[in-house]
Protein backbone atom coordinates (compact mmCIF):
# COMPACT_ATOMS: atom_id res chain seq x y z
CA UNK A 1 0.00 0.00 0.00
CA UNK A 2 1.67 2.98 -0.94
CA UNK A 3 1.82 6.13 1.35
CA UNK A 4 -0.85 8.58 0.21
CA UNK A 5 -3.33 5.93 0.19
CA UNK A 6 -2.41 4.48 3.72
CA UNK A 7 -2.60 8.34 4.60
CA UNK A 8 -6.23 8.41 2.97
CA UNK A 9 -7.21 5.33 4.55
CA UNK A 10 -6.40 6.63 8.28
CA UNK A 11 -8.35 9.62 7.60
CA UNK A 12 -11.39 7.97 6.79
CA UNK A 13 -11.14 6.35 9.58
CA UNK A 14 -11.06 8.88 11.70
CA UNK A 15 -13.73 10.37 10.49
CA UNK A 16 -15.85 7.29 10.23
CA UNK A 17 -19.05 8.28 13.10
CA UNK A 18 -20.22 4.60 13.40
CA UNK A 19 -16.46 3.64 14.48
CA UNK A 20 -15.80 6.36 17.50
CA UNK A 21 -16.64 4.49 20.90
CA UNK A 22 -16.97 1.04 19.92
CA UNK A 23 -15.07 -1.93 19.36
CA UNK A 24 -14.28 -3.70 16.24
CA UNK A 25 -12.81 -5.67 13.77
CA UNK A 26 -11.43 -5.94 10.28
CA UNK A 27 -14.52 -6.93 8.74
CA UNK A 28 -16.45 -3.67 9.79
CA UNK A 29 -13.43 -1.49 8.71
CA UNK A 30 -13.51 -3.42 5.24
CA UNK A 31 -17.93 -2.61 5.54
CA UNK A 32 -17.21 0.66 6.15
CA UNK A 33 -14.62 2.06 3.90
CA UNK A 34 -15.28 -0.20 1.59
CA UNK A 35 -11.62 -2.42 0.99
CA UNK A 36 -10.23 -5.38 0.81
CA UNK A 37 -9.81 -7.72 3.58
CA UNK A 38 -5.83 -7.92 3.40
CA UNK A 39 -5.72 -3.97 2.70
CA UNK A 40 -7.94 -3.43 5.91
CA UNK A 41 -5.57 -5.42 7.81
CA UNK A 42 -2.46 -3.80 6.54
CA UNK A 43 -4.03 -0.42 7.52
CA UNK A 44 -5.04 -1.65 10.97
CA UNK A 45 -1.71 -2.76 11.36
CA UNK A 46 -0.68 0.76 10.68
CA UNK A 47 -2.47 2.51 12.43
CA UNK A 48 -1.70 0.72 15.68
CA UNK A 49 1.85 1.12 15.07
CA UNK A 50 0.90 5.07 14.52
CA UNK A 51 -1.50 5.11 17.73
CA UNK A 52 -4.08 6.12 15.81
CA UNK A 53 -5.91 2.33 16.88
CA UNK A 54 -5.41 0.14 20.16
CA UNK A 55 -5.87 -3.44 20.96
CA UNK A 56 -8.36 -4.33 23.37
CA UNK A 57 -6.42 -6.09 26.11
CA UNK A 58 -8.84 -9.18 25.84
CA UNK A 59 -9.49 -9.55 22.47
CA UNK A 60 -6.82 -8.52 20.70
CA UNK A 61 -8.71 -9.28 17.00
CA UNK A 62 -10.55 -6.05 17.88
CA UNK A 63 -9.26 -2.53 17.81
CA UNK A 64 -10.88 1.15 18.91
CA UNK A 65 -9.95 4.29 17.89
CA UNK A 66 -7.24 6.23 19.76
CA UNK A 67 -9.05 10.07 21.12
CA UNK A 68 -6.77 12.47 20.03
CA UNK A 69 -7.01 14.10 24.13
CA UNK A 70 -5.76 10.61 24.85
CA UNK A 71 -2.22 11.39 23.04
CA UNK A 72 0.48 13.37 24.46
CA UNK A 73 1.80 16.32 22.79
CA UNK A 74 5.24 17.10 22.22
CA UNK A 75 6.91 20.72 23.00
CA UNK A 76 9.32 21.99 20.77
CA UNK A 77 11.26 24.95 20.88
CA UNK A 78 12.26 26.49 17.21
CA UNK A 79 14.44 29.78 15.92
CA UNK A 80 12.72 32.05 14.58
CA UNK A 81 13.52 31.44 11.24
CA UNK A 82 11.86 27.78 11.27
CA UNK A 83 9.01 28.77 13.62
CA UNK A 84 8.30 31.77 11.16
CA UNK A 85 7.78 28.94 8.23
CA UNK A 86 6.06 26.01 9.67
CA UNK A 87 3.80 29.03 10.63
CA UNK A 88 3.19 30.29 7.36
CA UNK A 89 3.00 26.70 5.67
CA UNK A 90 6.15 26.69 3.52
CA UNK A 91 7.78 23.88 6.13
CA UNK A 92 6.20 20.86 6.23
CA UNK A 93 8.93 19.24 8.53
CA UNK A 94 10.63 19.83 11.28
CA UNK A 95 14.01 17.56 12.02
CA UNK A 96 15.56 16.16 15.05
CA UNK A 97 19.21 14.38 15.00
CA UNK A 98 19.37 10.48 15.75
CA UNK A 99 21.11 10.71 19.12
CA UNK A 100 19.89 9.00 22.15
CA UNK A 101 18.35 11.53 23.78
CA UNK A 102 15.78 12.45 20.22
CA UNK A 103 15.64 8.17 20.25
CA UNK A 104 13.49 8.53 24.11
CA UNK A 105 11.62 11.28 23.07
CA UNK A 106 10.27 10.23 19.53
CA UNK A 107 10.81 6.64 19.72
CA UNK A 108 9.66 5.60 22.66
CA UNK A 109 6.40 3.91 22.47
CA UNK A 110 4.84 7.00 22.39
CA UNK A 111 2.26 8.31 19.75
CA UNK A 112 1.86 12.40 19.72
CA UNK A 113 -0.98 13.38 18.23
CA UNK A 114 -0.31 17.12 18.30
CA UNK A 115 3.16 19.23 18.35
CA UNK A 116 3.47 22.69 20.14
CA UNK A 117 6.14 24.68 18.77
CA UNK A 118 7.59 28.01 21.10
CA UNK A 119 9.62 30.78 19.81
CA UNK A 120 11.72 30.89 22.54
CA UNK A 121 11.65 29.91 26.41
CA UNK A 122 10.05 33.40 27.75
CA UNK A 123 7.10 33.16 29.22
CA UNK A 124 4.85 35.31 26.46
CA UNK A 125 7.33 33.61 23.45
CA UNK A 126 4.88 33.18 20.63
CA UNK A 127 3.88 29.29 20.20
CA UNK A 128 0.96 27.37 18.03
CA UNK A 129 -0.05 23.53 17.68
CA UNK A 130 0.12 22.03 14.94
CA UNK A 131 -0.94 18.16 13.95
CA UNK A 132 1.55 15.40 13.87
CA UNK A 133 1.82 13.20 11.35
CA UNK A 134 4.14 11.09 11.27
CA UNK A 135 7.85 10.27 12.48
CA UNK A 136 10.06 8.74 10.03
CA UNK A 137 13.58 8.61 9.48
CA UNK A 138 16.00 9.36 6.71
CA UNK A 139 17.51 12.87 5.15
CA UNK A 140 15.96 16.37 5.38
CA UNK A 141 15.58 18.77 3.06
CA UNK A 142 19.04 20.89 3.60
CA UNK A 143 17.35 24.38 2.99
CA UNK A 144 14.93 23.64 5.85
CA UNK A 145 17.34 22.79 8.02
CA UNK A 146 18.48 19.10 7.83
CA UNK A 147 22.41 18.18 7.87
CA UNK A 148 23.78 17.50 4.24
CA UNK A 149 23.84 13.71 4.32
CA UNK A 150 22.91 12.75 7.68
CA UNK A 151 20.27 10.57 8.85
CA UNK A 152 17.92 12.46 10.65
CA UNK A 153 14.72 12.33 12.44
CA UNK A 154 11.67 13.88 9.94
CA UNK A 155 8.38 15.17 11.83
CA UNK A 156 6.00 15.41 9.16
CA UNK A 157 3.75 17.97 9.80
CA UNK A 158 -0.46 18.75 9.23
CA UNK A 159 -2.48 21.72 9.64
CA UNK A 160 -2.14 23.95 12.33
CA UNK A 161 -4.76 23.74 15.49
CA UNK A 162 -4.07 26.69 17.17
Amino acid sequence: MDYSMLESDIKSLKSTPQLEGCLFGISRIQRFLGIGYNRAERLVDAAVSRGVLCRDQERVHLVRLVKDSERPTLHLTLKKEWFDLIRSGVKTEEYREMKPYWDRRLISGKYFATITFRNGYGKDAPSFVIELIEIQSGLGVVEWGAPEGKPVYILKLGSIIG
